[in-house]
Formats: C-alpha cells, sequence, structure tokens
C-alpha cells in the first residue's frame, strides 16, 4: 500500500475594486496545515467565497476570506509609539493568497462575493 504525502495548496490571486480577479499563481508544496482555519465560519458583505470543485463543479472544500480590498491600519501620529490610532481604508487593488490542504479532487476554483446575503460568482479557474 502507498501512502501519500499531504500537500498544502498555495494560490495567488489580484482582485480589483470592479470585481476583477486573476489567479496570479498556484504552487503545492509537501506538508500539513496545522492549527485552526483563517476560514470565517459565516461571511459578511464584501468577503470572497473560495470554493475548490471537483470536475463535476461538486465542492471539495471551501474557505471564507475577509474582503482583501478593505484593510484596517493601526499607526502612530506623534513619535510616542505608545498611543496608536487605527483606520479602515478600502483598496483599488490588491494581491491575495489562500492556503488550503490539497485534494487530488480540486479540478476548478470559483471565487464568489458575498452580497446582500447571497453569493454572486465572480469566476471560475480551470485548476490543473
Amino acid at each position: 500500500m502507498v501512502q501519500e504525502t499531504p500537500e498544502i495548496l498555495s494560490v495567488n490571486f489580484s482582485l480589483k475594486s470592479n470585481d476583477s480577479i486573476n489567479m496570479i499563481s498556484s504552487i503545492k508544496n509537501f506538508g500539513r496545515l496545522r492549527g485552526e482555519s483563517d476560514s470565517k465560519s459565516e461571511p459578511s458583505e464584501g468577503d470572497l467565497i473560495i470554493s475548490f470543485l471537483n470536475e463535476s463543479n461538486t465542492v471539495c472544500t471551501q474557505t471564507i476570506l475577509q474582503n482583501p480590498l478593505v484593510k484596517r491600519l493601526e499607526y502612530s501620529e506623534t513619535d510616542d509609539i505608545s498611543t496608536l490610532s487605527s483606520k479602515t481604508v478600502e483598496l483599488d487593488s490588491v494581491e491575495f493568497f489562500v492556503r488550503v490542504q490539497y485534494d487530488p479532487c480540486f479540478k476548478h476554483i470559483k471565487v464568489g462575493k458575498f452580497t446582500e446575503d447571497k453569493i454572486v460568482g465572480i469566476k471560475v479557474f480551470r485548476f490543473f
């Protein structure tokens, strides 16, 4: 019996504020993800739902990613670093990545955006 070595899949994307998304690259490395997933349990407005699908477009696994175009920044307004301020900024474009435990059933990657209590499909990528 041959035992398969677990692999981690990292997929890099670029996203623009008009919901234009591109897959930049993907890479598999030997290993197993540790600890809790960074995925949220319930999506909020603007969050991305990244689904890894099999050949018949059935979901193998799915992750929810907090809206990557919205960033919370902390900064010091003075030289006194003991007092920090924060603000939320909306970016025009961003590059981000998703890491999941690889499964041989992965054939497509579907990216959706959560809006008004529903998921709107943005794009489907063929995964080789």
